[in-house]
């Protein structure tokens, strides 16, 4: 949002799904300019990411099986962040579990 600018009324929220990650819910909004229009959200609690580098400044990737491509991915570590840990617990976490 620009500096002045006014954010957008919530005229309506409907909650679509809710899973163990993330919810999907569509949102009725009302614009600045009176405008009204439906927008889709994906709410997920965060997460971190680290680009590890060894001490001949080599990349670190991890080879991860995902669903929704139906085979590996190269990646660098990273993983959601939990309600009881800060995002620099869980990339210490994550590279601990995928290193």
């Amino acid at each position: 949002m620009l500096p002045g600018q006014e954010p957008p009324e919530l005229l309506k929220k409907h909650l679509f799904f809710q899973g163990r990650r993330f919810s999907f819910e569509v949102n009725s909004l009302r614009l600045p300019n009176q405008s009204e229009g439906q927008w889709e959200c994906i709410r997920h609690p965060g997460g971190s990411l680290a680009v590890p580098v060894t001490p001949e400044g080599k990349l670190v990737l991890v080879r991860q099986y995902r669903f929704a491509v139906s085979g590996r991915l190269l990646e660098f570590p990273a993983g959601t962040v939990e309600s009881h840990e800060s995002p620099a617990e869980t990339i210490k976490r994550e590279i601990e579990e995928e290193t």
